[in-house]
């Protein structure tokens, strides 16, 4: 999973308050993290289904620090084609973007949907920028 917004209040107890575990993101091993951030993909285990609701502030482009091998990350409030990801320094990706089912385990991913968190490895520390801006709209006549 993700935080596909920015959240005034990011408490997993907050957000998720119907969850059978406790929130873990990835560092070099899993840790459970208490309070959730956009860009993290982290993990949650729920007894039966839930429809649960977020509110807050949409986030169409997002940096996100990743270190030497596997890291999970989050994805935005708009889908995002992995095509378009850019990375800091050039060239440090090593591997697809690969997300989790538990009905269908792990799935290349060729779009990042918001919601969900991935898997993807690096070949050394550095960052991943995201990006889906929406297209300007009018506001009235002009």
């Amino acid at each position: 999973m993700s935080l596909p917004l920015t959240v005034t209040d990011g408490t997993k107890s907050t957000l998720f308050p119907v969850t059978a575990s406790n929130a873990f993101i990835y560092q070099t091993g899993y840790e459970q993290a208490d309070t959730l951030e956009n860009g993290e993909g982290f993990w949650l285990k729920f007894d039966s289904a839930a429809t649960l609701s977020i509110t807050g502030d949409p986030v169409y482009a997002e940096t996100i620090a990743v270190h030497r091998g596997w890291n999970m990350i989050g994805a935005l409030t708009v889908p995002v084609a992995v095509s378009t990801i850019e990375t800091n320094p050039l060239g440090i990706l090593s591997s697809e973007f690969f997300s989790y089912s538990p009905a269908s385990g792990y799935q290349t991913a060729v779009t990042l949907q918001p919601g969900l968190g991935y898997w993807v490895r690096v070949n050394q520390s550095g960052s991943l920028l995201l990006a889906n801006h929406p297209p300007n709209i009018p506001s009235g006549p002009n």
